[in-house]
């Protein structure tokens, strides 16, 4: 099987279960790129992504169109689209929004759900080999009851010892998973 056979695969089992969740109770989800206040919207990559794991891009869905680069919003925007979840591109972006007191109240942030895309050649929410992992990542943290079965860890040591030939440790599927600063 190669990578594009594998996306499809996964875009086809996550789906499986978020084709059918209501607009309404898909979570919103803002995506930072490069700092706090640049995203992706409509005609995106990122758009896509949300989509298959049954989230909402508030950037998008605000009529930010970034399609074939980032965009610039305001923290005003982000405030007033209250996003459920917040995902970083850069792991270094997740703890300057943490830190600042005006993200405060913002739903994600008030609840923990500030995440770090994970990142291993590549980050994987934006054309890389390792996007066909994108799908059930961003499934399984949009929806964790749904995906309870869902095995990340079992993902990627799969993908990486099939497409590159590296079995991985526990130690480095969990810094693929979660990328930090450090």
């Amino acid at each position: 099987m190669c990578s594009s056979d594998l996306y499809d695969s996964n875009i086809a089992k996550v789906q499986e279960k978020t084709a059918s969740i209501p607009t309404a109770s898909q979570p919103k989800v803002y995506y930072t790129a490069g700092n706090p206040l640049q995203t992706e919207g409509q005609n995106s990559i990122v758009d896509i992504w949300m989509s298959q794991g049954g989230a909402q891009n508030v950037a998008a869905v605000n009529g930010v169109n970034t399609a074939p680069a980032f965009a610039t919003v305001t923290l005003e925007d982000v405030v007033k689209w209250n996003p459920d979840i917040i995902v970083c591109r850069d792991a270094a972006t997740k703890p300057q929004i943490l830190s600042d007191p005006r993200w405060s109240n913002i739903t994600a942030v008030r609840n923990h759900r500030v995440y770090a895309n994970p990142q291993g050649v590549y980050v994987w929410s934006v054309r890389s080999a390792e996007s066909a992992l994108q799908p059930l990542w961003s499934a399984k943290t949009f929806h964790p009851d749904l995906f309870l079965n869902l095995d990340m860890t079992s993902e990627v040591k799969n993908f990486y010892h099939q497409f590159y030939s590296y079995d991985l440790s526990g130690q480095q599927v969990n810094a693929i998973l979660n990328p930090s600063t450090g």
